[in-house]
């Protein structure tokens, strides 16, 4: 056998069924040099599985990563053969949604399946944006959710599916793009089809905060949202605007308020807001205690799907006030009831162990579980596991690491993200130059784009770090993570010179004679 030509014998080999190869490999050495890939890329043409132009596309970009025999390993799986409608294969994403390889072929493959499935289509198109841009990824994502538009638009009866697609292409619009304009005008046609409609004003209330800072009609939009239909949701944004950027305290502690009783899951807000605004951690957490919040989760006829986000909700409410214990258990109680992992429940209880109680082996953990079931790409978890490395010492590894978040599109049009890994980056460099670059970017986004996180976000580990290195300026670098989670005023920062030097240009926060509180009208 082993005389015959050896293109004769791989093409004799590409008709072995796979699960065979392995015995076929160890028979003798020329044998396993044959099964080589030109041999795993003829029987994956062969295969039914990668017919279809969006299929293709899928395959032309696997194989430049990987290789056809990682190809053939994939379409081999026995559940992947046979999708015979949308519901079965919309299932199975939701079953896969950590295993961004599967899920990617399993959309492309759907599509050329049911090519005219605009669930498929805003599906894949959501798929994109869920990870870094690569070979314009991002672009065809708006497509995607321009063609599943234009799919509803001849269907009747799926004019809710179409406004759908049409929020999220603004938001990406004006995150992912900076397309201010174009976002703009759609939120503009959104309200044309739905003028009655509280939550469309809502997304465009923050939209016009956070990207085109249009604050005298995001001030006229959370109002009309609120007389529309007060969800807690719209309080909690309107309690933020007033914080954050109409540094209106007295309303928008009148708001939180309102949005916990009328949404027990909004506690949490009220309670970073009291935490952070007030000091009054103590009274916050006694307060926890009695709210309607904590009656909810202890409340035994609660329905299953309830409960998943009120314990959740009730573990972040107890971290805001420092309540560790009890955010600890709250938080391990969610992973115990929820149906699959929660990556926002695991970097929580992950920032807990790392910051609250230096314990980098559970944190690391959590950390792990999380960055996988995300599919290996969170932005926030990303850099959270560059904070763990910076605070166990691991400069090196952790700098490198953070320095590429950091000047990757990806984490830069995510502003919060993008800002707490430079605070990160500043308190670990060494050079001097590049720390004067980076403290301007901080500037930057904290006093010209007024970015704040909407809870705390904790720098406790990286901090005890740059104490006990005796950082020459570790006031100033404890004084900017405490202003960032709006502990104080950004004034503050002015008594170093340091800071003060720095040249940006002016906040876009409206003038105090610009905008009247909430409940002045």
């Amino acid at each position: 056998f082993n005389t015959l030509p050896h293109e004769l014998i791989q093409k004799i080999f590409s008709f072995v069924e796979v699960k065979d190869f392995i015995s076929v490999r160890s028979c003798c050495k020329l044998w396993n040099i044959l099964l080589s890939e030109h041999v795993w890329k003829k029987i994956c043409l062969r295969k039914n599985f990668i017919i279809g132009n969006r299929t293709r596309e899928f395959v032309s970009n696997f194989i430049a990563k990987y290789s056809w025999q990682s190809l053939l390993r994939l379409i081999e799986s026995k559940d992947l053969h046979k999708f015979e409608s949308v519901k079965e294969i919309t299932e199975y994403i939701s079953e896969i949604e950590d295993k961004f390889i599967r899920l990617n072929y399993v959309l492309h493959r759907g599509l050329d399946l049911f090519p005219e499935d605009y669930v498929l289509i805003r599906e894949l198109g959501d798929f994109y944006f869920k990870q870094p841009e690569e070979d314009n990824s991002w672009t065809k994502g708006i497509e995607l959710y321009e063609e599943a538009e234009s799919i509803c638009e001849k269907k009747s009866g799926e004019e809710n599916f179409k406004y759908i697609c049409l929020l999220r292409r603004a938001y990406y619009l004006a995150r992912n793009f900076n397309k201010i304009t174009e976002a703009n005008n759609i939120y503009k046609m959104l309200l044309k089809y739905l003028p009655h409609n509280s939550f469309i004003r809502e997304r465009y209330a923050v939209f016009l905060i956070e990207y085109a800072k249009d604050f005298i009609n995001a001030d006229r939009m959370l109002r009309q949202a609120i007389e529309i239909y007060a969800t807690g949701s719209v309080l909690s944004e309107a309690a933020i605007f007033e914080w954050h950027f109409k540094k209106n305290i007295r309303d928008a502690q009148h708001l939180f308020n309102l949005a916990s009783r009328f949404d027990a899951t909004q506690w949490y807000y009220y309670s970073n807001f009291l935490a952070r605004c007030f000091n009054q951690k103590k009274q916050t957490y006694e307060l926890l205690k009695a709210s309607t919040l904590q009656q909810a989760v202890d409340n035994p006829n609660e329905n299953e799907q309830s409960k998943d986000e009120l314990i959740f909700s009730l573990g972040l409410a107890y971290h805001q006030v420092d309540a560790f214990d009890e955010a600890e258990l709250y938080y391990k109680k969610h992973l115990e009831i929820s149906k699959k992992p929660n990556v926002c429940t695991l970097a929580n209880l992950a920032e807990l162990y790392l910051h609250a109680r230096l314990d980098f082996k559970k944190a690391e953990e959590c950390y792990q579980q999380a960055y996988i079931f995300s599919g290996g790409y969170n932005e926030v978890v990303q850099v959270a596991m560059t904070a763990l490395l910076l605070a166990q010492n691991k400069l090196n590894e952790g700098l490198t690491q953070l320095k590429k978040l950091i000047n990757s599109k990806w984490i830069q049009v995510a502003k919060n993200t993008y800002t707490e890994a430079c605070i990160l980056y500043y308190i670990h460099l060494n050079d001097e130059n590049e720390k004067l670059h980076i403290l301007k970017q901080i500037k930057l986004q904290m006093y010209t784009y007024n970015v704040r996180p909407r809870l705390i976000l904790m720098f406790d580990a990286n901090l005890k770090w740059a104490c006990d290195q005796q950082l020459p300026n570790f006031d100033l670098i404890k004084a900017i993570t405490q202003v960032y989670n709006c502990e104080f005023d950004i004034s503050k920062l002015n008594d170093w010179n340091e800071w003060k030097s720095i040249e940006v240009p002016d906040s876009i926060l409206p003038k105090s004679d610009q905008l009247v509180g909430i409940f002045n009208n």
